[in-house]
């Protein structure tokens, strides 16, 4: 008797069919591994752009997205460099403290714009 898989009978099970994510590529479902990138890829876009839709309203409320996306980004960058190798850990860390120091830059100047108004 030849071990089968799922709804293929007749078929022989090879190493490629046990692999996860392949079955599932091959039928047309897309895998969790890749809804999981695609999301993450989303969000990064989403970072990224928000600010200068955000700068179309005004100067203010693109310095404040603009400083939320790198507090985001900083703060994402630190969290996953605590489970990264050494090598990643490090550049992790300066990714994290660029964009928490730009969020500041951003921050600073925002609030010398508001304070210049008043």
């Amino acid at each position: 008797m030849t071990p089968t898989s799922g709804g293929a009978r007749g078929r022989r099970v090879t190493e490629r069919d046990r692999r996860p994510g392949d079955a599932a590529a091959r039928q047309g479902h897309q895998a969790p591994v890749d809804r999981a990138r695609a999301i993450g890829c989303l969000l990064a876009g989403g970072i990224v752009v928000a600010p200068f839709l955000a700068l179309l309203y005004d100067l203010d409320a693109g310095l404040a997205v603009m400083a939320l996306a790198l507090a985001a980004t900083a703060f994402l960058s630190r969290e996953a460099a605590r489970t990264g190798g050494a090598s990643v850990r490090r550049r992790l860390l300066v990714v994290a403290a660029v964009n928490g120091a730009l969020a500041l830059v951003c921050l600073v100047v925002l609030a010398f714009l508001i304070a210049r108004r008043l």
